[in-house]
Formats: C-alpha cells, sequence, structure tokens
C-alpha cells in the first residue's frame, strides 16, 4: 500500500512537467471554447466600442476598393480581418466615394453615415466582425498554452492558459474589431519567431521571422518595437559562448567565433527584414499612393501630414516618404502613432493632458481580480528565483520574454499614454506565460502548495464569468468595484462606449414610468442611439456631436444619463474665472434662443440657417459651459445608478437646474 501511494505521489510531478502531447488536444480545444462562448456572450448584446465604426470600415475600404486611406493608423490587417465575414453581403451598403468627406478621409463622418444611416443591418455586421475577431484570438490564447508548455511543462501550459483566458481584461477584447490583442500576440509571435532564427539559422527560420514581424506590424505600427527588441537579442547571441547552428543554401556548420556569428546574424536579420518589407508592399497591392485613383478624389489623410511632423523620427520617415521606401499608407500610420505617442487622461480624480507615469500601474492594480493579482505577483517572483539560478544559461525564449518585457516597459514608460489599460496588454500577456514557472517552481516540490495554487486559479473561472457583462469596465474592490470605478477610471479601460444599449434599456423604462418628464443623454461613443430604439432624448455635448439633432435653451428636470468617459472628459475645477465666463455666454446666448424659438425650430439645422457662424459658435461654447458646469455639481455626489460599472444614471428637480 505504501509503494502503491509512493508511486503516486511521483507521478503526479511527472504528469505536470511532462510536455504538452496530443493527449492535451481534445481539453485545449473545450477550454478555448468555454473562453470564446464566455466572451461572445459578454459582448453580444453591447453596442460597437468607439474605435471599431472606423476599424471595420477601413477595413470595408481595402478590401472591395483597394484604397487605404482610411484609418492607416490602425493595423490594416486587424481591419481587413475584421471586415472580411462581411465581403458579399446583400444588404451591404456601398460607401460614399463622391463627397468631400471621402476626399479628405473624414472617416468619422463616413462610418457613422455608412453604420447607421444607410438602412443596413449594422447589428449583424458587427457579430460577424466579432465573430471572426473572437477566432483569430483563440490562436493567440493557444500560443500562451504552446509557449508556456514549452517552458514550464503541461501544467504551467494549463496555469497560463486559464489565467489568461479568464481574464475579464482579455476576454473583453479578444471579440472586438479592435488592434490590441491581436497586436499583441502577433508581437510576441515575432519575437518568438526571431528567437529560433538565432538559434538555427535555416532558410524558413529566416523567412518565418521576417514573415511573422511583417504580419505584427501589419497588425500595429507599434510593432517597430522589434528593431530594437531583435538587435538586443543579436548582440546577446554574439557574445555568448554557444555556436552558431547554419544550414543553409546547401551549407552546413556551426560558427564559433564571434565574427562569424556577426556576420551571419546580420545576414539573416537582413533577409528577414526583406521579407517583411516584401510583406507589406504586397499588402498594399505593390502601390506606394494610399488612395486607388480610379475610386474618388484623395486630397489628404484625415490629419494632414504637416500636422505630423514634429517628431524626433520624422526626417526618417520623410526620407522614406520622398524615395517610397514603404507604402504611403503605412508611413503615414507609422507616423501617426508616434506623432500621438504621449496620450493625456483620467486617473484617481484627475485629468491630465500629458498623462499619467505610473498610469498601467494602477490599471494593472484596479482592472485585475484579485486571486489573478495574487497568481501574477507568485509567477513573478518564481520567476525572479528562475532566472537567479539559471542565469548563466538561460533559454533563448526566455532571452525573447526578457528583451520584450524590458523594451515594451520603457516603451510605455516614456510615453506616458493613458488611455486604456489595454495599451499594456504585451506585458499583461507576457506575464500569464511567466506565471506558468510557479507550477514546476512550487506545485512539483510542494503538492499542497500546488492545490492551493490551482484553487486560486479555478476560483478566478466564477469570478470572470460573473462579471461577463462588464468585461471591459471590470473594476475590482481596490479600484471601487461597479460602483465606484468611475472615480479612479476612464476611457476604454472603463467606458468605451460599449453599454450605450444599457443607457437606452433605462431611458425607456423612465420614459415609461414618467413620460411627462424630459431626458438627457451623454456617453462617449460613436454608435447612434436611435439605431437602438432611442428616439425622443435630449442630446448633451459629448464627443461624437454630430448626433446632437437640436439646441437645448434650459436643462428640465428629468433623467440625465452620462457616459463615465463623458463624465469626467477635461474634467477640472470650475473657478470663478469659468462661472464669469458662464454667465457672460449666457446672457448671448439667450437672444439667439429666442430667434430659433420664434421660429419654431430648435435644430441644428434650422440654426446653421438662421443664424451667423459666430453665432452658433456661442450657442456650442455656451451648451459645452453648461455641461461642464453641470458635471462639476454632478461630481460632488453619487448617482442615482450606475450601469454595468461605465454608465452614470443621475435623477435632477426643478431646484437643482435653476441656476443651469
Amino acid at each position: 500500500m505504501e509503494t502503491h501511494s509512493r508511486s503516486v505521489q511521483e507521478s503526479r510531478p511527472s504528469l505536470i512537467l511532462a510536455k504538452v502531447s496530443r493527449r492535451d488536444i481534445i481539453p485545449v480545444i473545450i477550454i478555448l471554447l468555454a473562453i470564446g462562448l464566455s466572451a461572445w456572450i459578454g459582448t453580444r448584446d453591447k453596442a460597437n466600442t468607439t474605435d471599431e465604426l472606423v476599424h471595420v470600415l477601413a477595413g470595408h475600404v481595402a478590401l472591395s476598393l483597394n484604397d487605404y486611406r482610411l484609418n492607416p493608423e490602425n493595423g490594416t490587417l486587424v481591419c481587413r480581418i475584421a471586415a472580411l465575414p462581411i465581403q458579399g453581403l446583400k444588404d451591404l451598403a456601398p460607401v460614399e466615394t463622391d463627397s468631400s468627406d471621402w476626399a479628405e478621409s473624414q472617416q468619422w463622418f463616413l462610418g457613422y453615415r455608412w453604420w447607421f444611416k444607410s438602412g443596413m443591418d449594422h447589428r449583424k455586421v458587427f457579430h460577424l466582425s466579432h465573430l471572426t475577431m473572437l477566432a483569430f484570438n483563440l490562436l493567440g490564447l493557444l500560443l500562451v498554452f504552446i509557449w508556456s508548455g514549452h517552458l514550464w511543462g503541461r501544467g504551467g501550459a494549463y496555469f497560463s492558459l486559464i489565467l489568461a483566458g479568464f481574464s475579464p481584461n482579455f476576454l473583453g477584447h479578444i471579440p472586438l474589431a479592435t488592434s490590441d490583442f491581436l497586436g499583441t500576440w502577433t508581437l510576441v509571435l515575432a519575437i518568438l519567431a526571431f528567437v529560433q532564427m538565432l538559434e538555427r539559422v535555416r532558410f524558413h527560420t529566416v523567412v518565418l521571422a521576417g514573415i511573422t514581424a511583417a504580419v505584427a506590424l501589419l497588425c500595429k505600427h507599434s510593432a517597430v518595437i522589434i528593431a530594437p527588441i531583435a538587435g538586443a537579442l543579436v548582440l546577446w547571441r554574439i557574445l555568448e559562448q554557444r555556436p552558431l547552428d547554419i544550414s543553409c543554401f546547401g551549407l552546413v556548420k556551426k560558427s564559433q567565433n564571434r565574427l562569424g556569428k556577426t556576420a551571419w546574424l546580420t545576414g539573416a536579420s537582413l533577409l528577414s527584414a526583406a521579407v517583411s518589407v516584401l510583406i507589406i508592399w504586397w499588402a498594399y497591392s505593390w502601390r506606394y499612393s494610399a488612395a486607388n485613383p480610379s475610386v474618388g478624389e484623395f486630397t489628404q489623410f484625415q490629419v494632414p501630414w504637416d500636422q505630423l511632423t514634429g517628431i524626433s523620427l520624422y526626417p526618417i520617415i520623410a526620407f522614406m516618404r520622398e524615395w517610397q521606401l514603404l507604402p504611403e499608407a503605412f508611413l503615414y500610420g507609422l507616423n501617426f502613432i508616434l506623432a500621438h505617442g504621449a496620450r493625456g487622461g483620467f486617473l484617481n480624480g484627475e485629468y491630465s493632458v500629458d498623462g499619467f507615469q505610473f498610469y498601467h500601474f494602477w490599471t494593472f492594480l484596479y482592472k485585475t481580480p484579485l486571486p489573478a493579482m495574487l497568481l501574477h505577483i507568485i509567477g513573478g517572483s518564481c520567476f525572479v528565483s528562475y532566472l537567479w539560478k539559471n542565469r548563466p544559461n538561460l533559454s533563448p525564449t526566455i532571452r525573447g520574454i526578457l528583451i520584450l518585457g524590458i523594451v515594451y516597459f520603457l516603451m510605455l514608460w516614456s510615453s506616458q499614454i493613458s488611455i486604456g489599460h489595454r495599451h499594456a496588454f504585451v506585458l499583461l500577456y507576457l506575464s500569464t506565460i511567466i506565471a506558468g514557472v510557479s507550477i514546476p517552481w512550487i506545485a512539483a516540490r510542494r503538492p499542497r502548495a500546488g492545490i492551493a495554487l490551482f484553487v486560486i486559479l479555478v476560483s478566478l473561472v466564477p469570478l470572470s464569468v460573473s462579471q461577463i457583462n462588464r468585461t471591459i469596465s471590470y473594476v475590482n474592490i481596490l479600484g471601487g468595484g461597479e460602483e465606484r470605478g468611475y472615480q479612479r477610471l476612464a476611457d476604454s479601460s472603463l467606458d468605451w462606449g460599449q453599454d450605450l444599449p444599457a443607457a437606452v434599456a433605462a431611458i425607456k423604462a423612465f420614459q415609461e414610468e414618467e413620460p411627462e418628464k424630459a431626458v438627457h443623454l451623454s456617453y462617449f461613443g460613436s454608435a447612434e442611439p436611435e439605431s437602438f430604439g432611442l428616439s425622443n432624448a435630449g442630446y448633451l455635448p459629448s464627443w461624437g456631436s454630430w448626433r446632437r439633432k437640436a439646441y437645448t435653451p434650459k436643462l428640465e428636470s428629468g433623467l440625465y444619463v452620462i457616459g463615465a468617459t463623458a463624465f469626467i472628459t477635461t474634467k477640472q475645477e470650475w473657478t470663478t474665472q469659468l462661472e464669469q465666463a458662464y454667465q457672460l455666454i449666457r446672457r448671448e446666448a439667450d437672444p439667439l434662443y429666442k430667434k430659433l424659438m420664434q421660429r419654431g425650430d430648435l435644430s441644428i439645422e434650422s440654426a446653421d440657417s438662421l443664424l451667423g457662424g459666430a453665432e452658433v459658435k456661442t450657442l456650442e461654447d455656451f451648451e459645452y459651459l453648461r455641461f461642464q458646469r453641470l458635471k462639476n455639481y454632478l461630481q460632488k455626489r453619487d448617482p442615482e445608478e450606475v450601469l454595468n460599472g461605465s454608465i452614470l444614471v443621475f435623477r435632477l428637480g426643478p431646484e437643482e437646474l435653476d441656476t443651469f
């Protein structure tokens, strides 16, 4: 009996540490399907997030018109994947190519009219796009399993897969027609392929490294960090004592000296880069011009080139542009991303136009479920111990993790981009792989501790599933939870426009109860409220103000539904100077409202035809300042309800609105 017990105990570590094999195919498929189903349910009844409006349109234009003028700053491959399933749909509306908006690449106006004013079924289109993106991004989770299994064995592979797959952050993003998760795992795949090339210089490893690098660059322009990462990895490989294994072009040898390794690795890297360049040209139809000359006029990108010249790398991009070394749309997109590297945002009750140095530390602290946070910390600690113990002889893939993590961290640190936790997905993705080391490091040595780890891991599954309706807006108790997360975070970390249907449902319920009272809506999104059945609400100033139908002379008592991002955007103290400016412009706006009311038409079109440009601007400025003043008042009290953590609902009476 004792002998049998001992043999069982000895078999457990060997089973945990064993390499991934064919027996894992079915369990992994089941886990991936569970993750995919959870992600789909979580986004199925949501509105499109803000950026998806132009991503899918740009992909459709690229596929159907061979034109790349729209949204070149986003990865064209992501856009095309998102638009792939809608090609050939019978009810798909044509894109207007004979307007000034088309000539000037006004993607937001074009997208708004295409999605919501053309009569096509926009929900069907988004569902097809989401299902396609979900299928591709499940491959990224499969990569987590494969890479973790390669490093840490079967136990580590399952550990990493569940930790990544049931992260609310990943669950909320893997179905979206955005570049964040797809750009993350294709970048990691490119580094992994490059590392393999440095180990074995073969024709196929060189070509594969070039292909994966091109794919990463076509998914997200920030993948240009491959260049410094590759340089660091090549240098590390040259300086170490191990010989370089070479087998290509009929030559089989091992290069031991540094000069030989330098020559071979430099040549292989340049050849790999050439493959990437060829694929990028192929992706843009071997044409320099972003616009297809046979499809309408083209006068500029949405933001003209001359407004994007104030970056240190612009001379290099200008040189490549002059000599047409890469397609125009690709160069413009890269330049745009570099020019917008610093993005301000909201954090911990403050708004900064310059961003926050520790933004992603706080988002990790607030948006990571506590069990997952504990596992990331344990995994990171075990990984540091692993590095110390194996420092003389780190494996190539470990080097790839280290260099990629360090370079990406420094990029985030220097840019201070503060508009969403999604920009740290590369670090979160790497952390899930790293965390797998805790299985061979702890569980295989101390089975009871290993059981505790898996209990914590399994607890993450029901926790994430319970938050399935608010994966994008998920905030843990440290960040205030569902009710108070809006006091800490905003934008795509919380409110990306996805919960418009919840706002519309709340408005409809209120209108049924109190039909005589007014309803006002302001939200951060690109979806059309009317497309979700809302027809008689007043719109307060917010991003995407073209949705407003009329001006509002007076704020009336009733329901005020405000998206969290709209609620805190340009948050500032209401000073005496602002109050004086408000009262002054209020006096200027009153007679203008009277003019419109005498005509009996407060619509935007009526104001444009009756009033001069300066007078219309007065109305716009007044309503903007009035909303800022109202938000300043509301920020000092709690909302009556918070919907899915991202939509704030207030009930205001006449006594509260007298001064507005």
